[in-house]
């Protein structure tokens, strides 16, 4: 993308919004307008992190009134979040420091799995058998899946067997 292009994308499916007790609360269709709103290539992030190339994306999810800024680097991806409502700045968090601890991966508490949950696929020269577990990277990280349940697909863990 060049500076000050943009993507624009409309679908009805969006997301889906859960009440603590598992309940649906809302279905949301996913319009939102992403522009590459600068280049910099020698920007200073602060913190641990120094000087490096970075690009600012402009997420638009509100016809102009409302958005987000998202700031990735070149060396580190993103490290820092703007929100914007009205027009003015309302909020920021800024990610520029190396810690030590390890990583959290998000867990569901409410979760619909595809039905069925299996997979066919000419790469794996036997047969997907699929957990029913939901995961969330690809592969899916430690503790997602049950051991030997290494793939997601569909939202299941999988397996070739």
């Amino acid at each position: 993308m060049f500076v000050g292009e943009s993507v624009t994308v409309n679908h009805s499916s969006g997301s889906r919004w859960y009440w603590p007790n598992c309940a649906v609360h809302s279905d949301n269709p996913l319009n939102y307008t992403n522009t590459l709103e600068a280049y910099y290539p020698s920007y200073n992030i602060g913190g641990d992190l120094g000087t490096d190339e970075v690009i600012v994306l402009k997420y638009d999810w509100g016809g102009g009134v409302y958005y987000e800024k998202f700031f990735y680097s070149r060396r580190w991806g993103w490290f820092r979040w703007e929100s914007y409502g009205q027009g003015s700045l309302q909020n920021v968090v800024q990610f520029n420091h190396i810690s030590g601890r390890a990583p959290v991966f998000p867990t569901a508490a409410c979760v619909a799995f595809p039905s069925p949950c299996t997979r066919t696929n000419t790469s794996c020269g036997g047969t997907w058998s699929c957990s029913g577990r939901q995961c969330f990277t690809q592969p899916p990280g430690q503790g997602e899946c049950q051991d030997g349940f290494p793939w997601c697909y569909g939202g299941c863990c999988c397996a070739c067997t």
